[in-house]
């Protein structure tokens, strides 16, 4: 019996089934730094910090090259976006799962140290669930290069810094 009130207070103790809070997005503009991996960090930002509801969102990407190393990339990188609207719910683009591949010369090209590249893209919001600020990230991936001539190929997944971007009524101008 002794043992038995022993296990429900350490369970009471340690809290159990606690569920986290569910998380709400609460900033609009760049929120925290973009991971940087093997030397390359991707970054978004928004054309506008707010929006109407129904009109796209546009957003900056670059890709950076930190590392003191010459890689290969894709000419045209895999950028998919995903969100967290305003309400919690998560969201993202969908994407097919990448498998190895042979690039050519043609199909890649190097990214030299300090270099960086310029990418823009748009999420159409007409079907947003709620108002509110939503918070976007930008996830770039890469698959392993079969190609030995082109190596050092950088291959992988960058998750980017987080942008918030409040989606207003319908009628919003841009003025405040």
């Amino acid at each position: 019996m002794k043992r038995f009130f022993a296990i429900l207070i350490a369970l009471a103790a340690g809290g159990c089934g606690s569920m986290p809070e569910r998380y709400i997005p609460s900033a609009t503009g760049p929120i925290g730094a973009p991971e940087v991996v093997r030397g390359l960090s991707v970054s978004i930002a928004a054309a506008s910090d707010a929006v109407a509801f129904g009109q796209p969102v546009f957003f900056d990407i670059t890709i950076s090259n930190a590392s003191r190393m010459v890689y290969w990339l894709p000419r045209e990188p895999q950028i998919i976006f995903a969100w967290t609207y305003a309400n919690g719910r998560r969201d993202n683009l969908i994407r097919d799962p990448l498998e190895d591949r042979y690039f050519t010369q043609y199909a890649a090209s190097k990214i030299f140290p300090g270099e960086v590249r310029k990418h823009q893209t748009k999420i159409p919001t007409g079907y947003f669930p709620a108002k509110g600020i939503t918070e976007f990230k930008a996830i770039y991936t890469s698959p392993r290069n079969t190609n030995p001539e082109l190596m050092p190929f950088w291959n992988g997944e960058i998750l980017s810094n987080a942008y918030g971007v409040d989606i207003k009524g319908r009628k919003y101008t841009g003025r405040h």
